[in-house]
């Protein structure tokens, strides 16, 4: 499990970079599978253009989620989470913020 500590400095954290570029296209993937869904809401609409128009941004405001989702786990298996799993938290991520819930 990653100390408190180690999560609070992850972005100075060797391979940081690695795990926020996977964010940041995981973001614009959740964008345009929202917007491409059946009947999107405006609130998901508008997370989705957001994100669409600034990647990095959203990957900024969801990073922090992905993170502490994953406190249980070693910093290094945070790290190195494969692109499936990146996915799979930002989606959980961006369904909660964009719900409100």
């Amino acid at each position: 499990m990653a100390t408190y500590t180690e999560l609070a400095n992850i972005q100075n954290a060797s391979g940081f970079g690695d795990l926020r570029d996977k964010i940041i296209a995981a973001c614009a993937i959740k964008a345009v599978a929202l917007l491409d869904g059946t009947t999107p809401t405006a609130a998901q609409i508008a997370w989705a253009e957001a994100a669409l128009l600034n990647p990095p941004k959203a990957a900024t405001d969801v990073m922090w989620y992905v993170i502490a989702k994953n406190a249980g786990a070693t910093l290094a298996q945070i790290l190195a989470a494969n692109d499936a799993a990146v996915q799979a938290n930002v989606n959980a991520a961006v369904d909660v913020i964009v719900s409100g819930v």
